[in-house]
């Protein structure tokens, strides 16, 4: 039985495919790359019951952004590159790039912004190091198999990222060394994912958790959703944090509410425990409002502005308080409960 991640990452990395060039507002327009290698693969979704609920796959698979496999820590980087690769119909045409966002940038610049050196983010260290460094394509400045602290983007693609057009940053829970979210988040979710948003989620995870059948795909596949973690492994202190895009929900009469997770494990993943379809697995709402630590979403352009500001303060339910965006000592540090980019 394939296990679903290890208690640090799910490994996999990119895997070097063809050559290709450079086009559009990128720096290096028509310099030869190492480009992921990708699969055509898609998700039938004609299938399913005409219940309330959204289902972004069928137009993530239209602009052909198939799961790519993370590097060990990476996570949030990979889910953070996705949800901006799927808003870059929504930016102008000039800011525009090819459809794979560079998650090496994406990692450099939360290091960058936070004065880290880290493999792997939070989901605000994320949301730092594009407010202030923006993205470039993958094939501008690809990912490599291992982790580099001294690895950096040359001159002439820091200044293509600062140049391109940003996404407004909606970062409506924040990681505060605690797990849950309350009905307002949920329904806040539902309202991204009705609009068309796919959401950033940050969750506690075990190996092998309680599954549920919600319904069935097209092709008869049982759609399983996790429902509750696996407790005695929780108990053993063998649980971890992963973070995942949120690309859909279905409301069902027999079954309730579930979400559709978008995993970073590649088109091929597979496991046993997860019951995942296409890269994708499900959590059922009572998984949802208990075991999701931050949420996150890449919004609207932010038009006519060089540098998009961040929100200056952030709102933590748990603690009702006014916290200071991103202060040091305040945001979840790894530990216990703490959900760092694994």
């Amino acid at each position: 039985m394939t296990s679903f991640l290890s208690r640090r990452a799910l490994v996999g990395g990119l895997t070097a495919g063809a050559g290709l060039v450079v086009a559009g507002a990128d720096a290096l327009a028509g310099v030869p790359v190492v480009a992921p290698k990708v699969f055509n693969k898609s998700v039938n979704t004609s299938g399913l019951p005409k219940l309330p609920g959204a289902d972004l796959r069928p137009l993530i698979n239209k602009r052909g952004l198939v799961p790519r496999s993370q590097r060990t820590d990476c996570c949030t980087i990979f889910a953070s590159a996705f949800l901006i690769e799927y808003m870059q119909p929504f930016l102008t045409r000039s800011a525009t790039m090819p459809p794979y966002a560079s998650t090496e940038y994406l990692n450099w610049a939360a290091n960058e912004a936070t004065a880290s050196a880290e493999d792997g983010a939070y989901f605000w260290e994320v949301a730092l190091g594009y407010d202030k460094w923006g993205e470039v394509a993958e094939t501008a400045f690809p990912a490599k198999d291992e982790f580099d602290a001294t690895l950096s983007p040359p001159d002439d693609v820091r200044k293509a990222g600062k140049a391109r057009e940003r996404l407004a940053v909606d970062i409506f829970r924040a990681n505060d060394k605690t797990w849950g979210i309350t009905p307002e988040h949920v329904a806040k979710v539902k309202a991204y994912l009705d609009k068309g948003i796919p959401v950033g989620a940050g969750l506690h995870l075990t190996k092998e958790p309680e599954t549920v059948p919600v319904g069935k795909d097209s092709a008869g596949n049982t759609i399983w959703a996790v429902l509750t973690l696996n407790k005695d492994l929780l108990a053993a202190n063998d649980d971890f944090g992963h973070s995942v895009a949120i690309v859909g929900y279905q409301e069902t009469p027999e079954s309730g509410c579930y979400f559709i997770a978008r995993n970073n494990g590649g088109p091929d993943w597979a496991d046993d425990g997860f019951k995942p379809i296409g890269g994708y697995f499900f959590l059922h709402t009572f998984f949802f409002e208990r075991n999701v630590g931050d949420l996150i979403a890449f919004t609207k352009p932010i038009r006519g502005a060089a540098t998009p500001r961040l929100p200056k303060t952030l709102f933590i339910p748990s603690t009702k308080q006014p916290l200071p965006w991103a202060a040091k000592g305040v945001m979840a540090k790894p530990g216990a409960g703490a959900i760092k980019g694994v």
